[in-house]
């Protein structure tokens, strides 16, 4: 069981947890919507066990399972930031946006409760649902940074930074922990970008190899064996973690030449403009998946807004090692205008469409999106007529 729920019976200040749930239809509506888009970007469940688990959690007379009742609040309170009104029948009242911070409140405490002994793999869907609905509320927005490196310290300590087939025989066990270590990685990488601290991964080499490309219904619990993996073009649910591995090194490198004294670095001018090819060809690497390749809307949607994902942590790379040479007068380092300036013809028609579809607030996953798209948009405006 992925959730490990019969661990704990609820009592006390666990009952809370279940008294906050909203009415059963409008829960519905919002769980189904972070499935649908959230865990597209940052997969933290096996979503048919995930299923098959809330099916159960809806019509159980017994007491529920404290830590299937805390992601469950921990999705809704991320989806309650987003207006999912105008793609259902069940209208969202918008008093929920306001109850999201007491959600993530009590389901914080309720972690903090939790024993460091023998953690399971629902300690990190928890944890990172907490900090990801706290980004998404904009709560405590200066710790982001000591909130990812605390996650990525205590699974150092649980040594889900090793290679997990070493000591899992189950396949679907060890599937699962590469996937929380990638979004924890990735969490905290981002952070490195967003403030210019350093992080621990700097200094830990890890072996964990890249998860699979496969959709979950490739595989389950009593699965013996994975199934081989999808070609690196066929979208999966798993794409984007896929595609985020095989430029993991290279934004690892930059963040730790840019960000590892805890002083943001100039790098020399052929560093930058070395690093910015190799940016430039992982982005070219990337599938064409901002192109109609799939019939109908909501498949259109999911992958223009994998791609729009990738494309930003890519160009989020250029942006943080051109920055220094932005503006400058002498005419030297014109190139990194010019640069930026192509970026922004391609980032900010991703950000619209993102917008036509509906899924604009998901920024707030990666607050650098946005700020992506107004430093690319102030470079537009600065540029010469010729």
């Amino acid at each position: 069981m992925e959730y490990n729920g019969k661990t704990n019976n609820p009592s006390g200040d666990e009952n809370l947890l279940e008294h906050l749930l909203p009415p059963e239809d409008i829960t519905d509506v919002m769980v189904l919507f972070y499935i649908e888009h959230f865990e597209r970007i940052h997969r933290l469940v096996h979503i048919p066990t995930f299923k098959k688990e809330y099916a159960h959690f809806r019509v159980s007379r017994r007491p529920r399972c404290t830590a299937m009742t805390a992601l469950v609040l921990l999705m809704i309170s991320i989806s309650s930031c987003i207006s999912v009104s105008s793609n259902t029948s069940t209208p969202i009242p918008s008093t929920y946006r306001t109850m999201a911070v007491q959600w993530i409140s009590v389901c914080e405490m309720w972690l903090m409760q939790q024993s460091s002994k023998h953690r399971k793999i629902v300690y990190y869907q928890v944890s990172c649902l907490v900090y990801l609905a706290k980004r998404m509320n904009i709560i405590k927005n200066k710790v982001f940074w000591k909130d990812t490196s605390f996650l990525v310290q205590n699974a150092i300590l649980d040594g889900l930074n090793c290679d997990p087939s070493v000591n899992v025989d189950n396949p679907y066990m060890r599937e699962m922990k590469k996937l929380i270590w990638t979004v924890l990685c990735e969490l905290d990488l981002q952070s490195s970008f967003d403030y210019g601290f350093p992080t621990l991964l700097h200094n830990i080499d890890s072996n964990v190899a890249a998860s699979a490309n496969l959709d979950d219904e490739d595989f389950d619990e009593a699965s013996e064996v994975l199934p081989l993996p999808k070609p690196l073009s066929q979208y999966t649910r798993a794409s984007h973690q896929s595609h985020s591995s095989r430029s993991w090194s290279l934004r690892l490198e930059i963040s730790r030449r840019l960000f590892s004294t805890g002083f943001p670095k100039t790098l020399s001018y052929d560093d930058v403009l070395r690093y910015t090819h190799e940016i430039t060809q992982e982005i070219h690497s990337l599938p064409p998946w901002d192109i109609d390749i799939v019939q109908g809307d909501n498949g259109r949607k999911f992958l223009i807004l994998t791609y729009a994902f990738l494309r930003c942590q890519l160009t989020e790379c250029i942006l943080a090692i051109h920055r220094p040479y932005l503006q400058r007068d002498d005419n030297k380092f014109w190139l990194s205008e010019n640069v930026c300036y192509h970026m922004s013809r391609d980032i900010l028609p991703l950000n619209s469409k993102l917008a036509v579809l509906g899924i604009q607030s998901l920024t707030l996953v990666r607050e650098d999106l946005l700020l992506a798209s107004l430093n690319l948009s102030h470079i537009i405006m600065l540029q010469r007529k010729d």
